[in-house]
């Protein structure tokens, strides 16, 4: 879209730096997310970003993916605000637009397909991180995965511990051993290793007993309904990624 007499003015004049489309300023925000975001959170959360306008003192993005969109607002947008920021030297406000909202602002919906993230049917039922899938997340954090599955209490402790001062960091989908096995929480405080809890749904959303994880306390951080991606938010955490929020 061509760029507004307005945003021409705001582009302009910025020192050294190259910005000579909103696009270019777009690209400088996101290299200035790389230096506080590892590149992963980045290629998760913005690949499906784009920039709309600049006028105003607004800086308007948008995303077609309402999981995504309202991961970027809950997380992200202050890094967003801070580097534009930094490049104009003032405070702009950060707006971000989904299908319907970008259709009011332009009068045309963006052709996008739909995403199996916004969809329900997206469970553990039809997703599990895998052999094919872990390498090529593995590859982009140049991290190593082992994969351990049981529906053994006992089988899972072994492992929990077997884990310990051989592996940095843990993943634990415990299941409804969520909910009773203080078996596995004192499996888990008893190791050096820290370990993250994921739940492709959110069990706080669920029923009342599913509410409740003993397991949890033991761990560093719960991340629960994100689907698949939990598992990714999770390996990023450890891997050194920083907490999302």
């Amino acid at each position: 879209m061509p760029e507004t007499e307005r945003e021409k003015r705001m582009i302009r004049g910025k020192g050294a730096l190259s910005l000579n489309s909103i696009a270019d300023v777009w690209k400088n925000v996101l290299d200035r997310l790389r230096s506080q975001l590892s590149e992963t959170t980045i290629n998760t959360w913005f690949d499906e970003v784009e920039v709309v306008t600049m006028e105003d003192s607004a800086f308007v993005l948008h995303c077609s993916n309402s999981f995504k969109k309202s991961t970027i607002e809950a997380r992200f947008m202050s890094h967003i605000k801070a580097a534009l920021k930094d490049i104009f030297s003032s405070d702009l406000e950060v707006k971000i637009l989904d299908d319907q909202q970008l259709s009011a602002y332009h009068g045309v919906a963006p052709d996008r397909p739909g995403s199996l993230l916004e969809s329900d049917a997206f469970t553990f039922g039809t997703y599990v991180v895998g052999p094919q899938n872990k390498m090529a997340y593995a590859a982009a954090r140049d991290i190593r995965v082992d994969i351990r599955q049981s529906n053994h209490e006992g089988a899972l402790i072994d492992e929990i511990q077997a884990a310990d001062r051989v592996y940095d960091g843990i993943v634990i989908n415990p299941g409804a051993y969520t909910h009773y096995s203080y078996a596995i929480y004192d499996a888990l405080l008893a190791v050096s290793v820290p370990a993250i809890e994921v739940h492709l749904s959110n069990i706080n959303r669920r029923e009342s007993f599913r509410r409740i994880s003993v397991t949890a306390p033991a761990c560093r951080a719960q991340i629960v309904g994100h689907g698949f991606l939990g598992y990714m938010e999770a390996m990023d955490l450890l891997a050194g990624g920083g907490p999302l929020a």
